[in-house]
């Protein structure tokens, strides 16, 4: 069987693995058992040899048969295309727009060990009590940056004093940059959670503007409630989004 397609680990939690299946460039969330009889068919393996490392990795807790081994290939694996000829690719995605000019900043190996933090940020017992914290800190301190805005102006009335002075470069700019970089690094780690791979969050001009954005590109096949936790690929200032959904599909791991 030639194959149409590639497939990577994106996530080790104990014995359980998840990986990314693309095919024709759509990708799917897969399980270790979908990885295994794949690599089998790249390794030219019969039948019976696959069926024997399956039952190997399920350590006495399934077994499976010749018979099952063909449902899955010709039910589960078979309707994705993995085996079929390349497609001839009549149409292009859309470029990068008014990107002027981009440079990667951190790729997905380079802060995966980050994201595999962070991405339980987002999970909802933990995200919705903190977002509601967080909104009832927000409008505290919004009450609190309007009076010292009032002041502020009134100081710099009384004293020509513009307050952007030297520390207020060196102290504002770095905290601005590293907040926004925060901001990426949660659009990466909410896509890392749902199995969609980041590319890289990267640096670039868009039309005249320096900008920060994150290349998630995988999760336009998310249901609806999932894609809308994390914008596709983020640029700032304005959003600039493109790519192909990431298909929910169910993990296939030991019974």
């Amino acid at each position: 069987m030639n194959a149409t397609y590639t497939i990577e680990e994106i996530e080790h939690n104990g014995d359980k693995r998840s990986y990314l299946l693309t095919v024709g460039g759509k990708p799917y969330q897969v399980g270790e058992l979908f990885y295994l009889i794949l690599q089998g068919k790249s390794d030219k393996k019969t039948n019976e040899e696959i069926v024997d490392s399956l039952n190997k990795w399920a350590s006495g807790s399934y077994r499976f048969t010749i018979s099952e081994l063909e449902q899955i290939i010709e039910h589960k694996i078979k309707p994705l295309g993995v085996w079929n000829p390349p497609a001839v690719n009549t149409t292009s995605l859309a470029g990068i727009g008014n990107i002027r000019w981009q440079k990667t900043v951190f790729t997905f190996e380079q802060m995966r060990w980050l994201l595999a933090i962070v991405k339980y940020a987002f999970v909802p017992a933990f995200f919705f009590p903190v977002l509601i914290l967080a909104l009832g800190a927000n409008y505290y301190y919004m009450n609190e940056l309007i009076g010292m805005g009032s002041y502020a102006a009134h100081k710099a009335a009384v004293s020509s004093d513009c307050l952007r002075g030297f520390s207020y470069v060196v102290l504002f700019y770095p905290l601005i940059t590293f907040i926004l970089f925060a901001h990426e690094l949660g659009h990466a780690a909410a896509s890392y959670l749902f199995g969609v791979k980041p590319k890289n969050i990267g640096f670039g001009i868009y039309y005249i503007f320096p900008v920060l954005f994150t290349d998630v590109t995988g999760i336009w096949k998310l249901n609806k409630t999932k894609s809308n936790r994390k914008p596709r690929r983020n640029f700032h200032p304005g959003d600039y989004q493109s790519g192909a959904h990431l298909l929910d599909l169910s993990q296939w791991n030991k019974p």
